[in-house]
């Protein structure tokens, strides 16, 4: 069977090249893919977009090039937090164009209709916006945080992110029929009422996993992560070569 791509999809202002590195094992087994949306990562020269179906289109365009290449390598998607969203968006409308992934992570992701940001935050100054941010989701460093160049760089991508996704309203669709993994912090700001509702959206095989940690908690478990994420594609770690 060929390689599939495996698509890494990241958080709200995120770079997905920093999701590569979480799964070194991965990269030998398929073509490990960060995508970022544009004014994110590589694409940091592009206009952040503002809406959330044109995030998706954005996604499927990147998608679309990758598997031209290799029809028959079919994929994997890994959202993280606002990357969770658009994973499974994502994986809607690539269901609808006959090539559904052959599995979807959801990581810490707030089910469609939901997105986590404390009220008001749209309102806040950038200084209090990004202390906010700090405070509510973490994965801000308090040297980050007190840098008012990191500020003026992340404010503007976290503004568009998370605008889109409070400006979103999820249209009725069908049970996503694929492999799902549903992964979360075992502290994470997700509760178990917004992992309950994942359930709704998914009519696949469907498996959820604690991990130690918050919202961030991949980047501390990182390893069990990729152990988890291996049993789940493979049925157990596959040998090396």
């Amino acid at each position: 069977m060929a390689r599939p791509f495996f698509f890494l999809l990241p958080h709200a202002g995120g770079n997905a090249g920093r999701y590569a590195a979480l799964f070194p094992a991965l990269a030998g087994k398929t073509h490990l893919t960060p995508l970022d949306l544009p004014g994110h990562g590589v694409r940091g020269r592009e206009a952040p977009l503002t809406r959330l179906p044109d995030m998706v289109n954005s996604m499927l365009d990147s998608v679309r090039v990758a598997l031209a290449g290799a029809p028959d390598a079919g994929c994997v998607l890994f959202g993280h937090s606002m990357g969770a969203l658009i994973s499974y968006l994502l994986a809607l409308e690539l269901v609808r164009e006959g090539r559904p992934p052959r599995h979807l992570f959801l990581s810490s992701g707030f089910p469609p209709g939901r997105c986590g940001a404390p009220p008001g935050l749209d309102k806040l100054s950038d200084r209090d916006f990004w202390a906010a941010c700090a405070r509510r989701f973490g994965g801000i460093s308090g040297e980050a945080l007190a840098s008012p160049e990191l500020r003026d760089y992340f404010v503007p991508l976290l503004r568009a992110d998370i605008g889109a996704i409070l400006a979103y309203t999820p249209a009725p669709a069908p049970a996503l029929a694929v492999p799902v993994s549903l992964l979360h912090g075992e502290r994470d700001i997700v509760e178990a009422a917004d992992l309950r509702e994942w359930r709704g959206w998914c009519g696949g095989d469907f498996r959820q996993a604690g991990f130690p940690g918050d919202h961030f908690y991949l980047f501390a478990s990182g390893p069990a992560v990729e152990a988890f994420v291996l049993e789940r594609l493979f049925g157990r770690p596959p040998a090396e070569g």
